[in-house]
């Protein structure tokens, strides 16, 4: 007959209800280690960003060639939104990527 169908059996069953004791974990240990990591310093998990005078002497490289971001993305061979994020200093740092910008924009 119909080879390569699945005939098991499905069973669906409701929700157990959440056990007193874990009730009682969550409602004491979960707002304290919510407060823990509101109160974490947070320039400890900052990430490393791309230094502003960096930033704008691509920028000011990339105009003096008179290229457009999405010029400077295709020598680069990136996304649009990547040369964008970087102007706007919203990039994480990345070596490889600032070593494409020095070679293209700085040689």
């Amino acid at each position: 007959m119909m080879q390569g169908q699945d005939w098991e059996q499905v069973v669906f069953r409701k929700k157990q209800p959440i056990n007193r004791e874990v009730q009682k974990f969550i409602s004491e240990k979960i707002p304290k280690y919510i407060e823990n990591l509101n109160n974490y310093k947070s320039e400890e998990t900052a990430l490393k960003r791309f230094d502003t005078q960096f930033i704008k002497d691509v920028i000011n490289a990339r105009i003096q060639k008179k290229w457009t971001q999405k010029d400077l993305s295709m020598h680069m061979n990136v996304s649009v939104s990547r040369i964008n994020n970087f102007e706007q200093h919203k990039e994480v740092y990345d070596a490889q990527f600032k070593n494409k910008l020095n070679n293209i924009l700085f040689r």
